[in-house]
């Protein structure tokens, strides 16, 4: 049942278990003052931040979301903007409740704002229960993500130590409007960065996501010096942040404070939340802004959500040479070393590569009792498939997706294990021009489901799926 009003949709969080929260302070009359991001809310006792996951209980500061998400994902890291880091990997994503910011255009709206969320699409888990997920799937990179992992800190944080033990790296995908002071703690405990900045214009900034772009720009340079991994991803939305000086505004920032070196993504948007009344970033327009980018100096610039040839290709900086080829959750490292240089020229790109990210189970499909079908794309304008699994028994299931590739005639095969009492969404299809069909196969052990999506960013918490694959 959905929740009508903000505040009957979060009283459940507080009797639901409340944890200790980090950076704040005391005030007089049991105020407290929280120090996490830069809005430092003046909290009453009895109530909650601006983020509505923060809350003062009888005069000491409290987390409500803490252990509570939404269904991991397993995805591949590009869908998170980081292309130069363990290109192919997969990761398991992890998505909380509430937002520091409020975007207009929020990409995410469905569980960044309380008033839209309903009790039953939350999750629990411990940290351990989420890097032992990972290990039992073989996943090498837990990634906080979707709404803003920022408000998440204290579980983050704690997850990230744990994560860090077992071998398993980090990635925070965040706005990055967050305090200097917390920002320098996460770079003790995540190992990637792929800051989404909304704009690089003040005004526009503050207009529409209720925030400072200084604050964020800040942040950007805290997590540059620490020397993490670090990508930069703008939303280009028509009429907001698609103008050329916008573009040109950015890029000099980046050269300026940071180097040229830094992967910056264009982004395309798709009308959402209360910002509706334009049409999907052209392609045209994006391709603009990265040539833009380009001819003002960046030496890698990708274009993102879209499923167009060469837009997310890795290029050599000096030759010219294709050395990473993408296709929606396609990645082919083709004249790249394992010193990360251009096979043509000896040029080093400074990408960094990985083991091979998680073994694949090798499971014989005869072998597989279950159910198989071949999925119909419904939509025209669907693009991905993701499938919602649940795993209701203590062993290991099996999953796999055949994909047509462009040519016609060659099969792509994804199996994926799926540990015992498991429930997580999988991307596991996308659809190319010539594609007609995508094959899936499930062990009988799973409860499966097929969502057709946009792109990433349409990430239902209700069921949108045209059929139901229940087995």
């Amino acid at each position: 049942m959905k929740l009508e009003h903000r505040k009957n949709n979060i009283e459940w969080l507080v009797k639901s278990g409340l944890s200790d929260a980090n950076f704040w302070e005391t005030l007089i009359d049991s105020k407290v003052k929280c120090n996490l991001c830069p809005r430092d809310c003046t909290i009453l006792p009895g109530n909650f931040g601006f983020c509505k996951s923060r809350y003062n209980q009888n005069g000491v500061l409290k987390t409500a979301i803490w252990g509570k998400m939404l269904t991991p994902s397993v995805e591949p890291i590009e869908t998170e903007a980081v292309f130069h880091y363990w290109p192919g990997a997969k990761i398991l994503s992890l998505g909380n409740l509430g937002c520091n910011l409020e975007c207009d255009f929020c990409q995410n709206w469905e569980s960044s704002d309380m008033r839209n969320l309903s009790e039953e699409f939350i999750r629990y888990f411990t940290p351990t229960e989420i890097v032992d997920l990972a290990k039992k799937m073989d996943i090498k990179i837990i990634s906080f993500t979707y709404n803003d992992p920022i408000i998440w800190f204290e579980y983050v944080y704690e997850t990230a130590k744990l994560a860090h033990q077992s071998g398993i790296k980090t990635l925070f995908k965040s706005a990055g409007f967050i305090s200097p002071q917390a920002a320098k703690y996460l770079t003790k405990v995540i190992d990637i960065f792929s800051i989404s900045l909304k704009s690089i214009d003040e005004e526009t900034f503050k207009s529409m996501s209720k925030g400072n772009v200084n604050d964020v720009l800040e942040a950007i340079k805290i997590f540059y010096k620490s020397n993490k991994h670090l990508e930069i991803s703008n939303l280009v939305i028509p009429k907001l942040t698609d103008a050329e000086s916008d573009i040109k505004k950015l890029v000099k920032w980046i050269k300026k404070e940071l180097s040229t070196e830094i992967p910056l993504h264009f982004v395309r948007f798709h009308p959402a939340y209360r910002y509706t009344d334009v049409e999907r970033t052209s392609i045209e327009l994006l391709v603009k802004a990265r040539e833009i980018a380009l001819e003002q100096g960046m030496k890698y610039v990708y274009i993102g959500n879209t499923y167009e040839k060469n837009h997310a290709d890795v290029y050599c900086r000096e030759c010219g040479q294709i050395l990473i080829n993408r296709f929606g959750l396609y990645t082919e490292i083709s004249e790249l070393s394992p010193e990360s240089c251009c096979l043509q020229c000896g040029e080093n790109q400074k990408i960094v590569l990985s083991p091979k990210n998680g073994k694949q189970v090798k499971f014989n499909e005869n072998e597989i009792t279950g159910n198989s079908w071949t999925w119909e794309w419904t939509n025209d304008d669907s693009r991905n498939l993701h499938v919602e699994v649940k795993n209701l028994s203590n062993e290991k299931g099996a999953l796999i997706c055949d994909h047509l590739k462009k040519n016609g005639d060659v099969l792509e095969r994804e199996i994926t294990s799926i540990p015992g009492r498991a429930e997580i969404r999988m991307a596991i299809g996308q659809k190319n021009n010539e594609d007609k069909k995508v094959i899936i196969l499930s062990s009988d052990k799973l409860h499966c489901n097929i969502v057709e999506l946009l792109d990433r960013a349409h990430f239902p918490l209700k069921e949108t799926a045209k059929d139901n694959m229940a087995l």
